[in-house]
C-alpha cells in the first residue's frame, strides 16, 4: 500500500495540519491557496455548526474508520466505543505507544510498577502503576486525569500485560457514542432562507429519531410504546393538514378512519321534475 494512504480515515483526506512532537506545536504541512474560500456569512454560521454536529454524530454511529496503527486490537475496540473526534486523539496515543520502551520496576500480588521511556530519549521517564485486581491504571503524566483520555504509557503497559480488552475504567462516558442525551433544537431565525431551514429541520428530526430508534429497539415494551405513539402522531399530523379529526389506533395496525356523516336533513331533491301546467 502506498504510504500516502496510511493516514486515511473513512477514505477521505484529513486536515493538512500536523502536530510537531518535538516542540509540541501544530504546524501546517501543506498550504494550497486555491483551496481557500470566503468565510460563511454570519447569518448562516449557526447552520454549517449544528450541521457539523449532525455529520459528526452520523459518522460516529454509522461508519467505521480505517485501522492504521500496529495496535489494531486496541484501535478497533476504541472505534466501537468513542466518538470519531475522540477516537482520533486516542489513536494518536496508540501511535506514540509504538515508540516507547517499558521496564518492570517492582511487582506484588496484585500491583505492578513500570518505567516507561521514549525511544532514543530515556530522560523522558514516566512511572506507570497497574492494579491487576481492580484493573486500574495510573500514570505520572496525568493525561487521563486532566483530559479523560488514556495516554500512550497506559497502552504500552496494557501491551506488556497482554490485556486485549479495553478496560471499562478507561472509557469515559462523556466521550462515548451514546453520551448524547440532549435533543436538538429546531429554533431558527425568521429571516433565514426557507430551503436551508427545511434542510436543518430534516437533519434535526432525523438525529432525534435515530436516537429514539436506538433506545426503543432494545426492549419489546419500549418498541410497542414508541411504535404506537409514532403511528398516532403520523395520523394526527396528517389529519391536521386535512382539517379532520381521527381516533387513536393501536399498534396492531392502522384502521380505516371513521366516516363522519354530514349534519342536517337529507336533501329532498330528486331527478323527477314536475311538468309545467297551463295558467289558464
Amino acid at each position: 500500500m502506498n504510504v500516502r494512504y496510511l493516514d486515511l480515515d473513512d477514505r477521505s483526506r484529513e486536515a493538512r495540519v500536523k502536530l510537531d512532537y518535538g516542540c509540541g506545536r501544530w504546524k501546517v504541512s501543506c498550504f494550497v491557496k486555491s483551496h481557500n474560500h470566503d468565510l460563511t456569512p454570519p447569518q448562516f454560521a449557526h447552520l454549517e455548526y449544528r450541521n457539523n454536529k449532525l455529520i459528526a454524530y452520523f459518522k460516529s454511529q454509522f461508519s467505521e474508520p480505517v485501522m492504521i496503527t500496529s495496535l489494531e486490537v486496541y484501535e478497533r475496540s476504541a472505534s466501537c466505543y468513542f466518538t470519531r473526534n475522540i477516537f482520533k486523539e486516542i489513536r494518536n496515543e496508540f501511535q506514540r505507544a509504538g515508540a516507547l520502551n517499558i521496564k518492570l520496576l517492582s511487582t506484588t500480588l496484585d500491583k505492578v510498577e513500570f518505567s516507561v521511556t521514549a525511544l532514543g530519549d530515556p530522560a523522558k521517564d514516566r512511572r506507570m502503576e497497574v492494579d491487576r485486581g481492580k484493573n486500574l491504571f495510573s500514570c505520572s503524566c496525568k493525561l487521563f486525569e486532566s483530559r479523560d483520555i488514556s495516554c500512550s504509557h497506559v497502552f504500552c503497559a496494557m501491551k506488556f500485560e497482554n490485556i486485549l480488552e479495553f478496560p471499562d475504567l478507561l472509557i469515559y462516558k462523556r466521550w462515548t457514542k451514546n453520551a448524547k442525551n440532549e435533543f436538538i433544537s429546531t429554533e431558527m431565525p425568521v429571516n433565514d432562507d426557507i430551503e436551508r431551514v427545511l434542510k436543518f429541520r430534516v437533519g434535526a428530526l432525523a438525529s432525534n429519531c435515530n436516537k429514539l430508534c436506538d433506545i426503543a429497539c432494545k426492549d419489546l415494551a419500549d418498541f410497542d410504546e414508541v411504535q404506537s405513539e409514532l403511528v398516532n402522531l403520523v395520523i394526527r399530523l396528517q389529519s391536521r393538514k386535512q382539517g379532520k379529526s381521527t381516533p387513536n389506533v393501536n399498534v396492531e395496525g392502522i384502521n380505516n378512519p371513521f366516516v363522519v356523516k354530514s349534519k342536517g336533513a337529507p336533501s329532498k331533491r330528486s331527478s323527477w321534475r314536475k311538468k309545467r301546467a297551463c295558467s289558464n
